[in-house]
């Protein structure tokens, strides 16, 4: 499909005397596609180099079919159209161009400025790039981004929900900033700060609201999580059953190594290593991403609407409106569907075996998609100097009806910003300096808790036998207590477990202390009405505070 402004441009600099070669050539030099540039030899007429049939009759269908197409095409330069049916003389041209800058270098900073003006004028009147090669070669750069500051939000409304009898709104609003610089593989940085803010407000006035703000540093290996808000509203009850005081952990740095945390999601997540390469994962993905995006590129699933260029806090940017084709995904699907059915199978070999999810099942899907929600568009903000994608805004309503089969009904809207900057500019990122072991923390919690669990026992054994004399046997917690000796035994060896000591009890008839020494050799005690404190337990009198 040929692309009117290269065949104005064709036209017109034939009409200036200039060779086909020539004219390909400045093409090619200027980012455009051969692929593209012959397009426009074929819609504009043959190159003349060549002894070809009748052009008329020879490419009139090229022709049709490219009319019909433009109207779907980028909008025509206004300068181009100004120029219609006019002949010059490039030669001429481009001596009053030089004639320009000379004399405007001489007059300091207006010079600057105005030079700037006409230079880009002139580069953005006959040599601008298709937005293909722009998108493609952003996709590219994206490899060769070492650091980077950003800003992200994501926005999820919910208006006049109606289901299962209840209606309700909602808003889910969740925001990110900071800097990653991985200019040294051996000791990434990064510092990011992040905050949810949930509201859901019933008709018959109810509210629940909760809100989390956080902040993550790493150096190397070594992470560190601070979290400075954490509220959960009438939800919060469940961090008191679980034995989380958020005191304790607002406002305090928490250190873990990237060990700990790839062991810690690995066991949650409930797989082994023997399923998944955990350092190739992330680079398994990432190559069949950038094979699908590849395959999206060269097939052209999408429809481009170049808008108007964007002044950006990184400089002058193209502006480009871009939304999926359903009949070109539909069509370029196959490919798609064998590179994820490839990494699928790399990852979870077992499900190989498993009900076949097919090609056909894949397209249903996709059609469904877009029955449901409508055709996915997004801008997108790339830099005309670096070639670097800037920023990309989503933003769109859905019919909960649609989406729901019928079985819910409302409004849902979904608004995505993400911008970049200070691309490929090192950054300085530091460790804090007061920071708590999350491994130490997570075995005093533990460890608290079990504590807890023996002071429960002890006021129960007081309160049967009006003693707390039976906790306790030489020192020691009493597995033969008669009601709680088994619970006893198993609360000591899973606090030797946590890695704390083994507990020290000592009781009296109306006293009792026991304590465990700590893997940082510090002390946890817990006394009479279930005080807790830090103090080594000697005797049934002392005191733990």
């Amino acid at each position: 499909m040929a692309d009117l402004n290269v065949v104005e441009y064709i036209k017109k600099a034939r009409a200036a005397g200039q060779k086909d070669l020539d004219i390909k050539n400045n093409l090619l030099n200027n980012q455009w596609l051969e692929s593209e540039i012959n397009d426009a030899f074929l819609a504009g007429g043959q190159m003349q180099n060549q002894n070809m049939p009748d052009a008329e009759s020879q490419f009139q269908p090229k022709q049709t079919e490219a009319q019909n197409n433009l109207q779907t095409q980028y909008a025509q330069s206004n300068a181009a159209q100004t120029r219609q049916g006019r002949r010059f003389n490039l030669k001429i041209l481009l001596l009053i161009v030089i004639f320009l800058v000379v004399i405007l270098s001489l007059t300091g900073g207006a010079g600057f400025y105005f030079r700037n003006q006409i230079l880009d004028y002139a580069t953005s009147l006959f040599f601008k790039p298709s937005p293909e090669s722009v998108i493609r070669k952003a996709w590219e750069n994206l490899n060769t981004i070492k650091s980077q500051n950003f800003e992200g939000q994501l926005l999820i409304t919910g208006k006049n929900i109606a289901d299962n009898n209840q209606s309700y709104n909602f808003n889910f609003n969740f925001s990110v900033s900071g800097g990653v610089d991985t200019f040294d593989k051996t000791n990434v940085l990064s510092n990011i700060k992040g905050s949810l803010l949930a509201v859901i407000s019933s008709e018959i006035g109810n509210q629940y609201n909760f809100s989390i703000d956080a902040e993550e540093k790493s150096v190397g290996k070594d992470f560190y999580l601070k979290i400075d808000k954490l509220d959960l509203g009438n939800l919060n009850m469940f961090l008191l059953m679980a034995g989380i005081d958020t005191s304790e952990i607002k406002g305090k740095w928490f250190k873990f190594t990237r060990e700990e945390g790839i062991e810690t999601a690995t066991e949650y997540a409930k797989v082994s290593s023997s399923q998944i390469e955990k350092e190739q994962i992330e680079k398994d993905f990432k190559e069949m991403l950038d094979k699908v995006v590849k395959i999206l590129l060269d097939k052209k699933v999408y429809d481009i609407n170049q808008l108007a260029d964007n002044k950006g806090s990184e400089g002058k940017e193209y502006h480009y409106y871009v939304s999926l084709n359903q009949e070109k995904l539909i069509a370029a699907s196959p490919e798609i569907f064998d590179e994820i059915n490839a990494l699928r199978d790399k990852f979870y070999p077992e499900e190989k075996n498993s009900p076949e999810y097919t090609l056909e099942d894949f397209q249903k899907d996709i059609n469904e998609f877009f029955d449901k929600f409508g055709t996915l568009a997004t801008d997108l903000y790339i830099g005309k100097k670096d070639g670097f994608l800037h920023k990309i805004e989503f933003n769109k309503e859905y019919d909960v009806s649609k989406i729901s089969d019928g079985q819910s009904s409302g409004t849902l809207g979904v608004s995505y910003k993400l911008s970049q900057t200070d691309i490929n500019k090192p950054l300085q990122i530091s460790a804090p300096d007061d920071y708590i072991d999350l491994k130490d923390f997570a075995i005093l919690n533990e460890v608290k808790s079990y504590m807890k669990q023996i002071s429960f026992a002890a006021e129960s054994i007081f309160n049967l036998n009006k003693s707390y004399s039976s906790l306790c046997a030489k020192g020691l917690l009493n597995g033969y207590q008669k009601t709680f000796g088994s619970s006893l035994i198993k609360w000591n060896n899973s606090i030797i477990g946590a890695g704390a000591g083994k507990p020290a009890c000592f009781a009296s008839v109306d006293n009792y202390c026991i304590s465990t020494k700590l893997t940082d050799g510090s002390w946890l005690c817990i006394g009479k009405g279930n005080v807790a404190g830090k103090t080594e337990c000697v005797s049934a009198q002392t005191i733990c505070q």
